[in-house]
């Protein structure tokens, strides 16, 4: 498998202490990536942990996780994670290797392709 491009971003900051768990939720949550509801039963994975003296806890979807999992190499910040791959989708012109795609989940594989054709569009 061809290795995927790699969106760099500057971390604002790094957590003190973090833990991050898969959960299958048993009530419905909001993902703090995308704002899609995540659905009684469904998994995510939930993190909290200590920011700059404060704690924060953030929930993300599996598709979410997907993107930040196959295209953010070297960190991410929690909520930006649309933005910052869009950018760099506008950036590399719509051109993403097919492999980096391939390995991601449904919902992020169309997440991708709207990215891709909005700047195709353009």
């Amino acid at each position: 498998m061809a290795e995927c491009s790699c969106v760099y971003v500057d971390v604002d900051n790094y957590a003190d202490l973090h833990e991050a768990k898969t959960r299958k939720a048993r009530k419905e949550h909001k993902c703090n990536e995308c704002g899609r509801t995540i659905g009684i039963r469904e998994n995510y994975e939930h993190v909290s942990g200590l920011w700059d003296g404060r704690f924060s806890h953030y929930k993300t979807c599996m598709d979410c996780l997907s993107l930040r999992n196959e295209f953010f190499c070297e960190g991410w910040n929690y909520e930006m994670v649309h933005e910052d791959l869009t950018e760099y989708i506008q950036e590399a012109q719509g051109q993403i290797p097919e492999d980096c795609i391939l390995s991601l989940t449904p919902g992020a594989q169309a997440t991708v392709f709207e990215k891709i054709e909005a700047v195709w569009e353009e």
